[in-house]
C-alpha cells in the first residue's frame, strides 16, 4: 500500500489525424520491477453532434508527441 510506482505512457497505434488511438501504460514497482501494463484503445467524441470526429490540428499536433512504442505503427 505505501509503494511509490511510476507509470511510463507511449502510444502504439494512431491514425494521422489522432482520431483514432492506442496507447500503453506501464506500471513499475520502486524496486524497478513492471507490475502491470495496461493498453487503451480510443477515440475523440464531438458531444454535440454525438459521433467520433478528429482533433484540432493544434491538438493532433500534441497528442502526436506522446512517446511512440517500440512496435508503434500508423493505422488508416
Amino acid at each position: 500500500m505505501s509503494d511509490f510506482i511510476s507509470v511510463t505512457c507511449e502510444l502504439v497505434k494512431s491514425k494521422k489525424d489522432a482520431s483514432r488511438w492506442t496507447v500503453r501504460h506501464s506500471t513499475y514497482r520502486s524496486d524497478g520491477v513492471k507490475a502491470a501494463i495496461i493498453t487503451v484503445d480510443g477515440a475523440w467524441l464531438d458531444m454535440n453532434k454525438r459521433k467520433l470526429t478528429a482533433l484540432d490540428a493544434n491538438f493532433a499536433y500534441q497528442f502526436n508527441e506522446i512517446p511512440l512504442s517500440e512496435d508503434f505503427e500508423w493505422i488508416e
